[in-house]
Parts: C-alpha cells; structure tokens; sequence
C-alpha cells in the first residue's frame, strides 16, 4: 500500500474539530447537515448499514474545468455520534472510486481503474485487503455498482460486446457469488447507447437508470420478469444518478431543470408526480445522492452554502424531507417492451 497521502494529519485534525454544521431551507424546512469540511473534492458516499458511519471519495485536489473526479481518489469512513455529529474519520481504501456499501453491511463495491479502463472490485467490511475483482473484461469499462436490497446481486453499466446486438454503454447486473464469470451477467437495458447509473427497487423486482433512448438523460425503469420499461422523469430535462429508496416509494435523483446545472430532487418512484427540490439555494452542482436504509434521509455531494463560498464540494445529509407533499398527478409517462432474460 501507498504511504498516506500528505494531507491525512491535517484532514483528520480538521474533522475532530469539526462541529455539526446545519442548514435550514425555509421553502420546505429542509435541513441539511454538511458532514466534511475539508480543502479537497468529496464526492460519492454512501452509508453503512446502521447509519452509524458513512464511506465517502476524497480527491487530492479540487478538480476543474467542470471535471467531477480529478486524480486518485480515496475512500475515507466517517462516524457520527448519536447527535449524527461527525465524531472523526479514517483512511480505508486508496485510488477507488463510487463507494457502495451493500444492505446487509458485509461488503462495499467501487470501481478502480487500471490504467486504461474501470473495473469494479469488491471488499470485505473491515477486510480491506481481501478485496475480489467483479465481472471484469478486459479493455472495457465497468462502472457504477449498485447493490440489490437482498445484496445477492450488483447492477453497473459497461460499454462490453453484447449478444443483443447492441452499442455504447448498456445496464447489467450479476451475482456476487460468481464474481468472475463474465457469462452470468444480465444485460437488461437495449434501446440507446449511453445507459448508465442504474439502482434497485426496494423488493429488487425492477431496475432504474439513466438512458438516451428517447432525448435527453432520462430515468426509465425496467421490470426484471416482463421487460416492460416504463418512463419516469420527462424528456425535457437532463437527469442523472437515480437512487430508489429502500421502502421503494421514491427514486432521488439530479436534474438541471431548476438552474441549468444540477439540484438533488425527489419523485414518486411510480413517475405519477413532479419532482421536489431538496437542494434549493445551493450553489453549483449538486449530485451522487443515496437515500439512508429507513428511506428518510438523504446523503449527497454540493458546493458548500455558507459564506465565504468556497470551490470544494462537500458531504451533505438532506433530513426533515417533506415526502407528505411531493406532488400526485394522474399521468402516464409511457411504457415500452424490450427483449430481455428473465432474473434469475
């Protein structure tokens, strides 16, 4: 393993100085928490399975020219007390990208790259050297692993040869207890060429992600027995980075439609609704949002609100969601057959 990076001594003295920062955003009485305060990028996080600490990518650096990740990357575990004050953080993972801890807490996935391409690994909770490699083909990518909510099985896109005749970047899943055998993953997206980001619903029966099937990046979903695929979001929009809830009532999600770069928001997860923003009066570009396991808070990346403004993007956790008001609206958003193979 690397020697630690410079800035380790200075990062972890920052947080144990660190107080619980809270925001309240009056149109909902939002409140929203920023749990880093550090001179880098954050960006993916994700929460482990009490909600007692959160895994989170910390750059070197803060990236330009609208770059979201910039040079290694480095995943850090942060715990919080029972206030959900952060109590101190430590160095787990170095040069991964888009931590994903599974429901049942046992295993984290993120991708890494090789130099040419991403691969997706797999480790152990707390066995951060026994880590195994997941449905890797060489010269292609595999990226953005979403776990189901029974853990069994990880969704993630790749631009791989399909048998489906199919080009660009598609959606697949595989089980996690055959890692290496590239024959037993599951394509499940074919209209399109740049399907990505997808995520589970919470009785792991359809599948979300972000396509460009019919214009722009729009949230579909596709029920993983029938092959019916169902529109979400609008097309007027660009969206990004769906996350469902684990009660499955909700998808959270990005859309540019509020200030033409990119807010956290929520939908019914049925698309019956308009969205809600969660990140309104923040500024720049939020994103990589993941809904806690009791489906009530939201944990997520965005430039710091405060004053001075500040580059960096840091750890927010979105609480007090107003879901009693999220709209309902008779509307069909569409629905479309595809040629699929069946979850096995």
């Amino acid at each position: 393993m690397r020697a630690m990076p410079p800035y380790r001594d200075s990062l972890i003295m920052g947080l144990a100085a660190l107080l619980l920062v809270t925001f309240v955003l009056p149109a909902e009485a939002i409140r929203l928490r920023r749990i880093t305060e550090t001179p880098r990028d954050e960006n993916w996080s994700t929460w482990d399975l009490g909600g007692t600490s959160a895994l989170f990518s910390s750059g070197e650096s803060i990236c330009s020219n609208g770059e979201w990740f910039c040079g290694p990357q480095n995943v850090w575990e942060m715990t919080f007390g029972s206030t959900g004050s952060a109590l101190g953080m430590k160095l787990i993972i170095e040069d991964v990208y888009h931590p994903r801890m599974s429901p049942d807490g046992e295993w984290v996935a993120a991708m890494k790259s090789n130099g040419n391409d991403y691969d997706i690994w797999i480790w152990p909770t707390g066995r951060w050297e026994a880590r195994v490699q997941f449905q890797s083909l060489e010269g292609f990518q595999e990226r953005f692993p979403n776990w189901s909510n029974d853990s069994r099985f990880i969704a993630f896109d790749s631009d791989r040869p399909s048998d489906l005749g199919t080009t660009g970047y598609q959606v697949y899943y595989a089980p996690v207890d055959d890692p290496s055998n590239i024959q037993a993953a599951v394509q499940v997206t074919f209209l399109g060429s740049n399907n990505k980001h997808p995520t589970w619903r919470g009785d792991d029966k359809e599948i979300a992600y972000v396509g460009d099937a019919q214009e722009n990046r729009t949230i579909s979903a596709v029920d993983l027995e029938t092959g019916e695929y169902r529109r979400i979001t609008d097309v007027v929009h660009q969206n990004r980075h769906p996350d469902w809830s684990p009660d499955g009532r909700w998808i959270v999600f990005v859309t540019d439609r509020w200030d033409g770069i990119g807010d956290i928001a929520i939908i019914r997860a049925d698309g019956s609704g308009d969205p809600i923003r969660i990140s309104e009066g923040m500024v720049g570009h939020d994103d990589f949002p993941e809904w806690s396991r009791d489906s009530q808070s939201i944990m997520f990346c965005g430039t710091a609100i405060e004053i001075p403004l500040r580059p960096n993007k840091e750890i927010y956790i979105a609480d007090d969601l107003p879901l009693d008001i999220v709209p309902v609206r008779e509307r069909s958003m569409g629905r479309f057959k595809g040629r699929f193979r069946a979850k096995q």
